[in-house]
């Protein structure tokens, strides 16, 4: 059996391309939901997996403030 690979080298470039492509296939999906379902019980598992994984990258995000003199991350 094939083991993964766990040593990634993405740059933030790679990974802002990635999340602008998960975000087109989000917004595609969802056009294809009838009006007035709701989220997250109704919502097909792809759409979830999507919007789970947007969010484990946006958590991983280090957000710094262009007004903070310190550079120091905001959170």
């Amino acid at each position: 059996m094939p083991k993964y690979n766990d040593s990634f080298t993405l740059d933030m470039h790679d990974v802002e391309l990635i999340e602008q492509a998960l975000r087109v296939m989000w917004s595609e999906d969802e056009k294809k939901i009838p009006t007035g379902q709701s989220f997250p019980e109704k919502t097909p598992e792809r759409i979830r997996n999507i919007y789970n994984l947007l969010g484990k990258i946006s958590s991983q995000k280090i957000y710094y403030s262009e007004v903070n003199e310190t550079s120091c991350p905001i959170g």
